[in-house]
């Protein structure tokens, strides 16, 4: 039997639909992408030509826990040796916080996409949404999607009288095509056979109904259902049976004053993507914390270093104290008692110097995690080799107050956090002042009927109108009192009133950050310059006691308690330093320079080994 064309065409579009569905997923089953594309994210999986990719589920890479290729090309000789800025390099490539925190950026585009439908934001734990903009349709989106009804479309006789008609909003942003196939087989009993003509009545139907809806930024929705039903019958004196009825309707719906425009119904969308600027702010905060806190590790693990070369050298007097004192007990001009005390003075300086460098592999450990996403075996054996000295205090590193304390206005996250919060309330507060307006609303309808006994008359019949139904109105609805949307309203302006006096307190905290940061900075610069002096002085006053000893003026305890405040006073000027490297960090945080001075890109961390193109 040789198959119809329409039937043979049908086949091979199907075909053609399938093989294409088939060959775009099979590279994701192949191959998983190895980076999130967050334009795919928010652009969402478009239904052409495979009309069930939005059914689908998108494709993401598994979460990278592998360190960084830079890491594992500076571990090639077995020695990290890493400067400051470098070191920040591999913390920006591995730290495993700054990794969970980008996840907030690929959580917003989401947000964007859902807002995009017509439905609500749900937002981050970094970036909640404003109440307000819930206010009247807790949880819900720009509108509700109206099912279908179930009464079928009516009998195979039809009657007309007048009634009331009423439309409501249908459908959200994304369209939505619904349909039901329905079959009903029903055998009534009669207590006559006038009407019927028998004592039973079978009725079979089956039903086609269809409905295309989608409600339009400026909060114009549209309807459009299409209906068929085919019903026979064993009763007698019907003009059609079996019968065909069809049903087409067109139906809007307009609101006139709340409900409409276009800023009104778009808010989640437009919250949305101030949520991703929020993101993306909040995520430069965690970055300049999560750095700053490296960085005083990193200045930590080398004061340390420099504490163990300190004990080196007390133990290395000591032994020498202690040896020329053994000499001089052997020759007569020093007593067993000055040996054993010099002796002491060795296992007491060894203490030390175990204790320093325990310490310091402590914190060698500590820095170490903060590069590091992997356990890896290898790397606990790596040694971690800072190249760059504690800094010397110079009068050039901090600019005017004024100079800093504008910059800093103008760079650090934090205002600029508190201003898109605030942005996202004025949002809110506008939804709520649209929300006191009362409810009026115009709609239309166009309803066309067709009966027949063959389906392409009856089609015939709605196209020629021969049985139209056209209707409009309006409603108003007016809530005595208003008290819900008052109080929704109120609380709207002081959410917003609370974001502005936020604001002002993150610039004000800001100013106040920046300014104890450059007293803190410049305090440190005379702080090192009197440690300095400490040294040097005690130094001189080491040395002249070891020559008193040498011409019998001075003993042995003398000389360690000179040594002892040599040694506390190299200590003490190490420990300035620290504060003063530590101090300069804290001024970076403040004015917002710290990813500019150590040649750290943003957009870059941000994206990180997640993301793959420029991040909006």
């Amino acid at each position: 039997m040789r198959r119809p064309p329409v039937s043979r065409s049908l086949c091979v579009i199907l075909c053609t639909i399938f093989a294409v569905g088939v060959l775009d997923g099979a590279p994701v089953a192949a191959q998983e992408a190895r980076r999130i594309d967050l334009t795919k994210i928010a652009e969402g999986s478009s239904a052409f030509p495979a009309v069930w990719r939005p059914y689908r589920e998108q494709p993401l890479p598994s979460v990278d826990l592998a360190n960084g290729p830079e890491l594992a090309r500076r571990l090639a000789d077995g020695t990290l040796r890493v400067s400051l800025s470098e070191f920040l390099q591999l913390v920006v490539e591995n730290n495993l916080d700054l990794l969970a925190a980008r996840y907030n950026t690929a959580i917003t585009e989401v947000d964007i996409l859902r807002a995009r439908s017509g439905q609500a934001a749900r937002g981050t734990n970094v970036v909640p949404l404003p109440g307000s903009l819930f206010a009247g349709a807790i949880g819900a989106g720009v509108s509700t999607t109206a099912p279908l009804s179930s009464g079928g479309t009516g009998g195979a006789a039809i009657s007309s009288q007048g009634k009331l008609v009423t439309l409501g909003p249908r459908g959200v942003f994304d369209p939505t095509f619904s349909a039901n196939v329905s079959y009903d087989h029903v055998v009534s009993p009669l207590n006559t056979t006038k009407v019927a003509g028998a004592t039973e009545v079978i009725v079979p139907s089956t039903v086609v109904q269809t409905r295309f809806q989608q409600e339009l930024a400026d909060g114009t929705s549209y309807a459009i259902s299409f209906n068929l039903q085919r019903q026979a019958s064993t009763q007698t004196g019907l003009l059609f049976n079996p019968a065909m009825t069809s049903f087409l309707a067109v139906q809007i719906y307009q609101p006139l004053l709340n409900g409409f425009g276009i800023a009104l119904n778009r808010r989640f969308v437009t919250v949305a993507n101030n949520d991703r600027r929020i993101a993306s702010e909040s995520y430069h905060t965690t970055l300049n914390n999560t750095l700053a806190n490296a960085a005083n590790a990193y200045w930590d693990l080398v004061a340390l270093r420099q504490n163990i070369r300190v004990a080196e050298q007390t133990v290395a007097t000591a032994q020498r104290q202690h040896d020329e004192m053994a000499q001089r007990e052997e020759v007569g001009t020093a007593t067993p008692l000055d040996v054993l005390e010099t002796e002491s003075r060795v296992a007491s300086s060894r203490v030390t110097l175990l204790s320093a460098e325990r310490r310091a592999q402590q914190q060698e450990a500590i820095v170490k995690t903060l590069i590091e996403k992997a356990e890896d075996p290898a790397f606990d054996t790596v040694r971690l080799e800072p190249t760059e000295a504690l800094p010397e205090s110079a009068g050039g590193d901090v600019p005017p107050l004024s100079q800093s304390v504008q910059a800093a206005l103008s760079t650090r996250s934090t205002i600029r956090l508190a201003a898109l919060n605030l942005q996202n309330q004025q949002i809110a507060e506008d939804y709520t002042h649209k929300n006191l307006l009362p409810t009026v609303s115009v709609y239309a309808a166009y309803n066309a009927y067709a009966l027949n006994a063959r389906t392409s008359l009856a089609v015939r019949q709605l196209w020629r109108a021969a049985f139209p139904e056209e209707s409009v109105g309006f409603t108003v609805s007016l809530p005595v009192f208003n008290r819900a949307a008052q109080a929704d309203a109120v609380r709207a302006q002081f959410e917003r009133q609370s974001a502005e006096t936020i604001l002002e307190r993150a610039r004000a905290q800001v100013e106040l950050q920046v300014k104890s940061a450059a007293v803190t900075l410049a305090r440190g610069r005379p702080q090192i310059e009197a440690a300095r002096r400490a040294v040097e002085a005690s130094r001189i006053a080491y040395e002249a006691t070891r020559e008193k000893l040498d011409v019998g003026l001075a003993t042995a305890y003398q000389v360690m308690l000179a040594e002892n405040d040599l040694r506390s006073a190299e200590a003490a000027e190490i420990q300035a330093r620290v504060n003063y490297a530590k101090a300069l960090v804290a001024y970076e945080v403040a004015t917002g320079s710290l990813l500019e001075r150590n040649g750290i890109d943003f957009d870059a961390a941000l994206r990180g080994s997640l993301f793959a193109g420029t991040v909006r």
